[in-house]
């Protein structure tokens, strides 16, 4: 199994662990970083519609981003990312053991850096896979990053893939190409009256799915139907044969 997370703006720059591995796709990074450095705070902040603080602080990433410096610097990107999916997961107070099992499962899509595996090296960044912003003869991320995200898929020896990525991150991937079944999970909270995704709680859910999966050590489609952490339950009635949808009542 393959689980495909979206990554998250928010980041943990305070970190002392470093990364055990390189990024697969990292010589592409570096074309993509080469068009980063050329443009001006001011660029940037109407590249990512972001305050000027905000594209300073983007715009001293991408001038100190080196290859040498992920090598010597890279910390591991499960541990980076800090938005709702990770604290989600909550990595810090998984066992050795839950890391273990997750090690070789979880592939984080980026806009950057393509995919990024559990203990890959990272720098910090900031760039969505849906950005306007063109590389080389590719219009934009997703022409970019499409062809090779999807071969790497393919490539893998995995029974099957866990799509736990937003429809932007996703949408990087050919799905009809990859040769293997893939899973969607989805989870919704009832809100008045109706089942809706709603934003942070989805989020949050993906995460939880992430931790149930190391906790439990699940490596089956029924395994992970039987997700049941912060009162989620299977919903058969609304899943089908590739999508399984996780509905949540209120207390």
């Amino acid at each position: 199994m393959k689980i495909l997370l979206s990554p998250s703006k928010n980041l943990n720059e305070n970190l002392s662990l470093k990364g055990e591995s390189v990024p697969f796709f990292l010589g592409q990074s570096k074309i993509i970083q080469e068009k980063l450095k050329s443009l001006s705070p001011a660029e940037l902040a109407s590249l990512h519609e972001i305050n000027s603080k905000l594209a300073e602080l983007n715009y001293r990433r991408n001038q100190q981003w080196s290859v040498e410096r992920l090598l010597e610097k890279g910390t591991p990107a499960l541990f980076t990312f800090f938005g709702d999916v990770y604290r989600g997961l909550d990595v810090n107070s998984l066992s050795v053991e839950a890391l273990e099992y997750l090690n070789d499962k979880i592939l984080i899509l980026s806009g950057l850096y393509g995919i990024l595996r559990a203990w890959d090296k990272m720098l910090p960044y900031r760039l969505e896979m849906g950005t306007k912003i063109s590389i080389d003869s590719f219009p934009d991320l997703y022409h970019f990053w499409k062809r090779p995200i999807t071969e790497f898929l393919t490539s893998t020896n995995d029974d099957f893939i866990l799509n736990l990525a937003s429809n932007e991150y996703a949408s990087a991937i050919d799905f009809s190409k990859v040769e293997k079944p893939v899973y969607t999970a989805t989870f919704l909270d009832k809100v008045k009256g109706k089942y809706r995704p709603v934003n942070i709680f989805l989020k949050r859910a993906r995460g939880l799915m992430v931790r149930y999966i190391a906790l439990y050590q699940i490596s089956s489609p029924e395994g992970i139907m039987a997700f049941d952490l912060e009162n989620y339950k299977y919903n058969e009635e609304l899943s089908n044969e590739t999508t399984f949808v996780f509905v949540r009542d209120p207390k």
